[in-house]
């Protein structure tokens, strides 16, 4: 095949990428449609796309080794972040896991606090006891007992919420683990696809069939450099002190009688 006629196959396909590019950077990068139209998506995309501009079909029809190695350090550099990417979340992950556990052993501990209270507070108002009262080794009298008792619901009801929180947060951070891994898994497949062309030119001269093969790796590698890997999930998670700070909850003391009636 000349070198025109082999020109003209590169161009063919360089055309098709333009759309395949864009589609691969929201599909294969795991990007949401929100994280494209926003300003940082946009100029990792900007780079991506600037990036692999440079190897137009001539170019890549003159160099292919020189495009393949270049191929093979984006996706190298790419798995670099990705493993970063993963650390952050993991420890991220760590630190929420722990802090939910936490929280539900604080939860345990006033329910169990707070039935104890009510129970020696309605025996001592009723005439079956008296106050102060006694409970878990500390003395209250019938009003630091009410001012216990409204206090305790109040921890009670705001660890619960802040659980809940955290166990939507652990959750989200363990997908952004498994998609992450999803990403590097299809990098890593790329990468044997580089070194497979690699070894094909150095056996062969440049055909149709390579010519289409090399063409199309630019699709395939663009949702996987330059977008999503750095996008640390984990940043994008509420930290735990933005969770506990928004998660406090105030008890009216008019709440006293229906609390007590359960």
């Amino acid at each position: 095949m000349s070198i025109m006629s082999m020109s003209k196959v590169v161009s063919f396909y360089a055309l098709r990428i333009g759309c395949l590019v864009c589609t691969a950077f929201v599909f294969i990068s795991g990007c949401s449609t929100k994280d494209i139209i926003g300003d940082v998506a946009n100029t990792k995309i900007n780079m991506a796309v600037e990036n692999f501009r440079k190897w137009t079909p001539e170019n890549i029809q003159k160099d292919p080794q020189a495009y393949l190695h270049f191929c093979e350090a984006e996706v190298n550099s790419s798995l670099s972040k990705m493993d970063a990417s993963k650390i952050a979340i993991n420890q991220k992950k760590a630190l929420m896991s722990n802090e939910l556990e936490s929280q539900q052993k604080k939860t345990a501990g006033g329910e169990k606090m707070l039935d104890e209270l009510k129970a020696k507070y309605k025996e001592a108002d009723g005439g079956g006891g008296s106050f102060p009262i006694k409970v878990s080794g500390y003395e209250f009298d019938q009003e630091k007992a009410k001012r216990t008792i409204l206090r305790v619901v109040g921890e009670i009801a705001s660890t619960k919420k802040l659980a809940s929180k955290l166990e939507n947060a652990v959750a989200r951070l363990a997908g952004s683990s498994s998609d992450l891994q999803s990403r590097k898994d299809k990098a890593k497949e790329q990468l044997a696809e580089i070194k497979v062309q690699m070894e094909s030119l150095k056996i062969q001269d440049m055909t149709k069939d390579l010519a289409t093969d090399l063409a199309g790796m630019t699709a395939a590698l663009g949702g996987i450099v330059g977008v999503g890997v750095d996008d640390d999930d984990a940043s994008a998670t509420p930290g735990l002190e933005d969770i506990m700070a928004n998660s406090k909850v105030s008890v009216n003391e008019d709440e006293f009688s229906a609390i007590m009636s359960k």
